[in-house]
């Protein structure tokens, strides 16, 4: 408002009171307004890091250079419009970084424990080892403990990668992280808060972090040449004539002259096209990552995508689903009474909260089955499945082999399962009626995204603390170079730093296991919608959707970014040396120095916001 008041004043209206002085302190008021963030950036620079030539010090040598010459409001303009880009840029990576919470406070905030009176919620800091508490479905558990109830099914696919949940029987460890399934239990507390799994992957993110090569802006290490090089030249163009006017009296040197090429030189060589259009280029890619369902945490990011050459995936809820689905139902040849029997098996998977329970009712009810209301003495025997009788007293057993074994039901007859598949098997009467196959079924994007990473010339690896052979098996399905399967963190750290040695790598994961390696690597991807706290804390982008693909899409969309931000440089570059080459030849003026800079600024802005309509 100042700069554009003062402006109006000057130029049209420009009453008897707004003298030359009022003009200069008028417009001096508003550039020390506007400078003084960036000045305190600039002493900070100088003072604390020891980069004296940065672009932040030529700005303010250009913005001095103009203001002397005459041209205020270029001068203002020129702190205004970096101000501006410095803006964008900082509120870029803090929207991105503000919808992510840390998985600390995610964590539960009380815990039901046990004690001689009955049960106190608390604070877990103010639990100790050796203390019971009680967790009901759904809730996470806190400490690394002793299972103490006969029984209980856990998910720990955030902290294994295991997408089978878990049973658990008495006295088994259950890990800090896992989440109750199916029933209310109870656990004695074996480790500190501190000191449990949770805490120490935690520990390790923080660790990775540290270690985690960070580059520079590219404006700032350019200004490091760029910033001495021109001052000298223009320090050269007025100083190299002097020296020769003294011992040359045939050389006429006239101060004024050499002083006003070399303001042309200093306007013209302002870094503003620079310092402006190539922050503002990545923010535009960040908002068409936005665009395509792709959080980057921060722009640099996208400069450092396209030289990736290995990308390593986990397996569970990243190229698979992460949930279970019933993929064939396969039954004895002389089971006649199956389309009677379907509709107790549904009655008693129904009553179940198991997710393979869930994932059979599921496929029974796409098929128009129905519940029956003959089931009767429903019994669930701990770790193997659902026994019942029907209104006539007929046995049904739903579950694993181990079940049919343990009611005398012949198992040699059970179908054949590949490596990725398991199955809950039906007996009626003590004969082996039918078996449904599931599977944590492969997403449909996934071979597609291994293909075109492939044509890219990138390595695809499968790194995953699944059941090996279940790995493996999926490799297969997808394509991928190498596939490892049954990895704990520290195992994916160490496979990861080897191929880190070798090339830039990025890693798309989703559990809490996967958080240590993200920190580690390049880049890295997390799953928005299932991921865990964790890995989407510790990873540099976050994919919404879930879709595997989009790591495809933000390689194009990055290297978009990176041509146009380069194509800004080379422009801003190449209209800046042809300017001030014909400033020698005393053709340039300050009004082209302006347009070099003002103008190409502006095209260059444009060139950069082009970005935001970009679909990949």
């Amino acid at each position: 408002m100042l700069l554009a008041t003062a402006f109006i004043l000057e130029k049209w209206i420009m009453p008897v009171w707004f003298t030359e002085t009022v003009c200069f302190i008028w417009y001096l008021a508003t550039l020390i307004l506007i400078s003084l963030p960036v000045l305190a950036e600039g002493i900070e620079l100088i003072f604390k890091r020891g980069d004296f030539f940065n672009e932040i010090v030529l700005m303010l040598i250009a913005t001095v250079g103009a203001f002397a010459i005459g041209e205020y409001a270029e001068a203002i303009m020129l702190m205004l419009l970096y101000s501006l880009g410095e803006y964008f840029e900082h509120k870029a990576s803090e929207k991105a970084r503000g919808s992510i919470s840390a998985l600390i406070d995610r964590r539960p905030e009380e815990v039901t424990r046990l004690t001689p009176q009955g049960t106190e919620v608390v604070s877990p800091h103010l639990c100790k080892v050796g203390d019971l508490l009680q967790l009901v479905p759904g809730e996470r558990v806190s400490f690394d403990g002793i299972l103490i109830s006969e029984n209980g099914i856990f998910d720990t696919s955030a902290l294994t990668g295991e997408s089978l949940p878990a049973d658990k029987e008495k006295e088994s460890l259950i890990q800090a992280g896992s989440i109750v399934q199916s029933h209310p239990v109870t656990i004695r507390i074996s480790k500190p808060y501190g000191e449990s799994t949770l805490a120490r992957i935690l520990e390790q993110v923080e660790e990775s972090s540290d270690n985690k090569p960070r580059t520079e802006r590219f404006i700032r290490r350019f200004a490091r040449y760029y910033t001495p090089a021109v001052f000298s030249l223009s320090l050269l163009t007025v100083l190299v004539p002097f020296l020769i006017g003294l011992f040359s009296p045939h050389f006429d040197f006239v101060f004024k002259e050499w002083f006003y090429i070399a303001l042309v030189l200093l306007v013209t060589s302002c870094p503003c096209a620079l310092i402006i259009s190539i922050p503002l280029s990545y923010f535009s890619g960040v908002g068409a990552a936005s665009k395509h369902g792709l959080i980057f945490k921060g722009a640099r990011f996208l400069e450092i995508l396209p030289k990736v050459k290995h990308f390593i995936f986990d397996k569970t809820g990243t190229l698979t689903e992460g949930k279970f689905s019933v993929v064939r139902e396969e039954k004895e040849a002389n089971a006649d009474i199956l389309e009677e029997l379907r509709g107790d098996i549904l009655a008693l998977e129904e009553q179940s909260s198991h997710p393979i329970a869930t994932a059979v009712c599921e496929y029974l009810h796409n098929n128009g089955v129905s519940a029956s209301g003959t089931i009767r003495e429903r019994e669930e025997v701990p770790g193997m499945g659902l026994r019942a009788h029907d209104d006539k007293g007929r046995e049904i057993l739903v579950g694993n082999s181990k079940l049919l074994g343990k009611y005398g039901v012949p198992t040699d007859t059970l179908p054949f399962l590949s490596q990725e598949e398991t199955a809950i098997y039906v007996a009626f009467e003590g004969k082996y009626c039918c078996s449904y196959v599931l599977r944590d079924k492969i997403k449909d994007s996934a071979k597609g995204t291994v293909m075109n990473l492939q044509k890219r010339g990138i390595n695809v690896a499968l790194f995953s603390g699944d059941n090996p052979s279940t790995v493996e098996g999926v490799g297969r399905e997808i394509g991928v170079n190498k596939a490892l399967g049954g990895l704990l963190p520290q195992d994916k750290i160490a496979q990861t730093k080897a191929l880190a040695e070798k090339c830039k790598v990025a890693f798309v994961g989703d559990g809490i296991n996967d958080a240590p390696v993200m920190a580690l690597c390049d880049i890295s991807f997390a799953m928005g919608g299932i991921g865990s706290d964790a890995a989407i804390e510790a990873a540099d982008v976050i994919i919404q959707s879930d879709d595997p693909y989009l790591t495809v899409k933000a390689i194009k969309i990055a290297e978009k970014t990176h041509r146009v931000a380069w194509q800004n440089i080379l422009f801003a570059l190449g209209v800046k040396a042809v300017v001030m080459i014909l400033a020698y030849f005393e053709i340039s003026t300050l009004i082209l120095a302006i347009f070099a800079d003002v103008g190409v600024t502006l095209l260059a802005v444009l060139n950069a916001v082009r970005l935001l309509r970009y679909k990949a």
